[in-house]
């Protein structure tokens, strides 16, 4: 039962690293795509951050939950204004050609709604676990059964939509 447990918790460990090689690997592919380059590039700086920034994010047993739900509003932020920040900054020469070549796919939509419905998984753990912390729940079943397994499908799916993705605007 240990053993299981310990393959699980690497299995969880190696799909929230798998987001970052996707997203290279899209990168690598949509790469003359600029409009591609600009929202993976985007993309990919902000998972970098959050890698970096997880030890500090996993020390706070609550906290860490709004941290999650951040990061989905973050995310999704970007992706839905991705276009008005480069109009902002039209006065650089990329800017300029991701303001002209920019247009939403459903790709665009499908990351919204996965990081809405990961931000809603991240909304009821929080819940719990803040109501477990009070002593108003015995346990804190979701937390412990199901959002490690939500997470995971959703980086999943994440992954390969960005993969979609660039596959998309390589040939645009």
């Amino acid at each position: 039962m240990f053993e299981t447990w310990l393959s699980l918790v690497n299995i969880i460990d190696t799909v929230d690293n798998i987001i970052v090689g996707a997203l290279a690997a899209s990168l690598i592919i949509s790469w003359k795509n600029i409009a591609a380059r600009w929202l993976l590039m985007i993309y990919f700086l902000l998972e970098w951050a959050d890698l970096i920034l997880s030890d500090w994010s996993r020390t706070m047993p609550i906290g860490f939950y709004a941290w999650c739900m951040l990061l989905c509003v973050v995310f999704a932020a970007v992706i839905w204004w991705r276009h008005l920040i480069a109009y902002r900054f039209r006065q650089f020469e990329f800017f300029k050609q991701v303001y002209l070549q920019h247009k939403y796919t459903q790709l665009d939509k499908r990351l919204i709604y996965i990081f809405a419905f990961t931000f809603v998984v991240n909304l009821v753990t929080l819940i719990e676990v803040y109501l477990y912390s009070i002593w108003v729940l015995q346990d804190a079943w979701f937390k412990l059964n199901v959002r490690d397994v939500l997470h995971n499908a959703a980086q999943i799916a994440v992954s390969l939509v960005c993969l979609h993705y660039a596959y998309y605007a390589r040939r645009y």
